[in-house]
């Protein structure tokens, strides 16, 4: 993973559309710079400094952008739990099978409180049916 950005919302952005809602939420831009793993293998999580799930007032959940800025796929949180729990939904012409590369960009909306300075960090676990199995070295959340 990169560097992780921190953002507001632009306002006209939605979740469904660009994967960050609106004026008042915070978001983290993350891009990708080496993959080997495809989509369905990828689940996201944020946990805090000490290892616990992170819970985002309003967060809501993990988008892929594809190269051309257009969401490949999402995951809903439920309740700001940061967390996946179940596999992503997909764009028309996606699919589990799609290669997560380097064109893709990973944006975590965080809901409506600034996540600066909370210690933060990024993850990536295998999701158990597609080959790949362990976590990502976490990303430090600025």
């Amino acid at each position: 993973m990169g560097n992780p950005i921190l953002g507001s919302c632009p306002a006209a952005d939605t979740f469904a559309l660009n994967g960050c809602q609106g004026s008042t939420h915070y978001y983290y831009r993350i891009s990708v710079i080496d993959s080997t793993v495809i989509f369905g293998a990828a689940w996201c999580l944020v946990r805090s400094p000490t290892g616990a799930i992170d819970v985002a007032p309003g967060g809501l959940g993990f988008t892929i952008l594809g190269q051309n800025g257009t969401v490949s796929a999402q995951y809903a949180v439920t309740g700001g739990t940061m967390s996946m729990s179940s596999g992503w939904a997909y764009a028309i012409g996606e699919g589990a099978g799609t290669p997560l590369t380097e064109l893709d960009t990973i944006v975590v909306d965080m809901g409506t409180q600034n996540p600066t300075g909370l210690a933060l960090e990024f993850l990536v676990q295998g999701s158990g049916g597609y080959g790949y199995t362990g976590t990502t070295a976490p990303v430090s959340l600025p």
